[in-house]
Formats: structure tokens, C-alpha cells, sequence
């Protein structure tokens, strides 16, 4: 008798076990394809507008001919009030907010320490102090808008001492080839479906994290 309730609790662990390795595999497929899915829009917007041979209709000029990057704003972690609103630091999302000072699309990139590295949000947000993000665009897409900062080199863009401090000044002056409106809202719906199908992708990612959760703390329990 003993040795058979050993048995059927090692069966029982072992199907647990196996439901975690699922869980896990599916996260990875999951995050694997959400790297192709930006490796695809990338392949793209180089395709366009970086090995392009045809340039004979777009404009030279600079940054600031399409877009306004403002600093974020002042907001302690102590004063961060939960709600639905994600607070878009230099790295990524510091927190929720109940209140958003930037109305989606939402292009953000660090400021301070992390610089660059634009992403983007297809909800309000709590811009940062430690982020700069796109106030504005002036006749330009916004996928075009945020591929094209995504593509900077932000290592020339360094000032500061021992923390990095991106200027939003010196982006604007950042010489730019302009193509025409028509091949940025082409790529910018191609795109669209791609960013519609990672978000998908996210919150099934998330499901899957949380049942993942679930299932490690009915076995920690037992």
C-alpha cells in the first residue's frame, strides 16, 4: 500500500511537472514570435527605405521637419496611483498611473541613463521624466515616424558625464532622408497588422504566465 501511494504521487508529480514544461514551451514559441514579427518589419522598413534604388522623391532635411520629441514629466513612485495607464520610463514601463500625458500612439525612448531605444505603445501613457517621447508629427506616418527613430544611431547622440543624457535638440538636427507620404502609409499599414498581431501575442503571453503561476503554486503547496 505504501509503496502504491508512492507510485500514484510520483505519476500525479510528474504529469505537474510536464504541465510546467508545457507552459514554458509555449512562453518560448510565444516570445519567438514575436522576434520574427519585429524582425519582418525591420527586413521591411531596410527594404524601403535603406536599400531603396528608387530616391528620386524624397526630400532632405532633418528630424525636426517631422517630428517634436518633449521630456517627460515629474512623477515620484510614491505618487504613482495604480490605474490603467502605463509610466513609460527609460527602459521600459516603471509603473501604472491613473492619469496619462501622452495619447496613443505613444513613441518613447530613454533620456537618462538608458538613451534611445524608441518603443512603442498603442495606449495613453505617463511620460517619464527620464524618457523623451514624439508631442508631435508633422505629415509623416507614425509607424514610418517610429521605425525611423528606432534606426538612429543614438551613440553619436551621447552628452553628459557619468549618467548618459540624450538631448532632444540634438536629435532634431539630425539629418534625414523624407520619402514621400504615399511609401510611408504604405509600410505603415503593412506594419500595423504585424504590431496588431504581436499585441495578440503579448496578452497571450500573459495568459499563459499567469497559468504558468497557477500551476507552480498548487504543486508548492502540496
Amino acid at each position: 500500500m505504501v509503496l502504491l501511494n508512492l507510485l500514484r504521487k510520483t505519476v500525479h508529480l510528474y504529469k505537474q511537472t510536464c504541465s510546467v514544461a508545457l507552459f514554458v514551451f509555449w512562453l518560448q514559441e510565444h516570445f519567438s514570435l514575436n522576434d520574427n514579427l519585429e524582425a519582418t518589419a525591420q527586413a521591411l522598413y531596410q527594404e524601403l527605405f535603406v536599400d531603396n534604388p528608387d530616391i528620386s522623391e524624397w526630400k532632405s532635411g532633418f528630424v525636426d521637419d517631422v517630428l517634436q520629441l518633449q521630456r517627460g514629466h515629474d512623477l515620484p513612485r510614491t505618487e504613482m496611483l495604480g490605474g490603467e495607464y502605463p509610466v513609460t520610463g527609460s527602459t521600459g514601463t516603471i509603473g501604472y498611473h491613473n492619469q496619462y500625458t501622452a495619447e496613443s500612439p505613444v513613441i518613447v525612448m530613454g533620456r537618462s541613463g538608458n538613451i534611445g531605444n524608441p518603443r512603442l505603445y498603442l495606449c495613453n501613457c505617463w511620460t517619464h521624466n527620464t524618457s523623451l517621447y514624439v508631442k508631435q508629427i508633422f505629415h509623416a506616418d507614425p509607424m514610418w515616424t517610429y521605425y525611423m527613430l528606432k534606426n538612429l544611431n543614438y551613440d553619436s547622440f551621447v552628452g553628459g558625464s557619468a549618467v548618459p543624457t540624450l538631448n532632444r535638440n540634438d536629435v532634431h538636427a539630425y539629418g534625414i532622408a523624407i520619402p514621400p507620404i504615399e511609401l510611408q502609409k504604405t509600410f505603415g499599414k503593412k506594419v500595423m497588422k504585424l504590431i496588431h498581431f504581436r499585441e495578440t501575442n503579448l496578452s497571450e503571453i500573459a495568459k499563459l504566465d499567469e497559468l504558468q503561476c497557477t500551476v507552480l503554486a498548487t504543486i508548492s503547496s502540496r
